[in-house]
């Protein structure tokens, strides 16, 4: 086993057998895979928040309805989400966001 194989092998919770990490992906596919094997079963809940690039590219989609746009799953507590709202508001924009929530209304914007 070399140094790599090592370090993906895992002690599994309440089992003799390991659990090993095999990351690499098939050729053909471009995302990769992990399989884990061994041990008990996994479950549970892993909140993702939503993808900032994405994010800040919706925010400035915003300016181009007078409407409310609605945005969930939304990375609020990075900075540079906190920077895009700064920018909107000194745009003109009306921005209201809570938890993972965002409203953003470029209708009071006129000219600039």
């Amino acid at each position: 086993m070399s140094k790599i194989d090592n370090f993906f092998q895992l002690p599994a919770a309440n089992s003799d057998q390991p659990i090993l990490l095999d990351t690499p992906a098939p050729p053909s596919s471009s995302l990769d895979k992990i399989r884990v094997s061994g041990g008990s079963p996994l479950n549970g809940i892993i909140p993702i928040s939503g993808a900032k690039n994405c994010a800040l590219k919706l925010m400035c989609a915003s300016l181009l309805t007078d409407q409310t746009l609605y945005l969930e799953n939304m990375p609020n507590s990075l900075r540079d989400i906190a920077s895009q709202v700064e920018l909107l508001e000194y745009l003109g924009c009306a921005i209201k966001g809570e938890r993972d929530l965002m409203a953003i209304n470029a209708g009071p914007i006129e000219t600039y």
